[in-house]
């Protein structure tokens, strides 16, 4: 009959030992794959945003060639000609507006109908977030 018996000089581990240590790592891992998993989901806004500034200048490129054209030209520049999208064509989860507001032509901001100025703005929106971008057309 063999006994084993706990003597000074053995090595290695018991089995209460091991448990615990698999326990203990198990936790922390946890801890580890939540950080990681949450820059995860984070990294994803970043791209996000790059393409709903692409959506937004996209527009702006659109109307200020119909502004250039000259079948449409200044005038065609008005919110009815450029309805809400929601969602963007082809971009599921985007949501794009665009406003008109005739601005004073010496400060850009002030409203001032007939002034020959035309401050765009183009918002798009995914999520809780958007991006806008404005910029103005005049009549000439």
């Amino acid at each position: 009959m063999i006994e084993h018996k706990n003597r000074p000089g053995q090595k290695g581990f018991s089995l209460i030992e091991t448990i615990m240590v698999i326990v203990v790592l198990g936790i922390a891992s946890y801890g580890l794959l939540n950080v990681f998993i949450s820059g995860l989901r984070e990294s994803a806004s970043p791209l996000q945003g790059v393409q709903a500034i692409e959506l937004a200048k996209e527009k702006l490129e659109t109307i200020f060639s119909e502004k250039f054209d000259t079948a449409k030209g200044y005038s065609y520049l008005a919110a009815g000609n450029y309805p809400p999208e929601t969602p963007i064509n082809g971009f599921a989860g985007f949501n794009r507006t665009v406003t008109f507001t005739e601005v004073s032509g010496t400060d850009l901001v002030t409203p001032s109908p007939g002034s020959g100025f035309k401050r765009i703005t183009v918002t798009v929106s995914w999520g809780s977030d958007s991006v806008t971008l404005e910029s103005v057309a005049a009549d000439y």
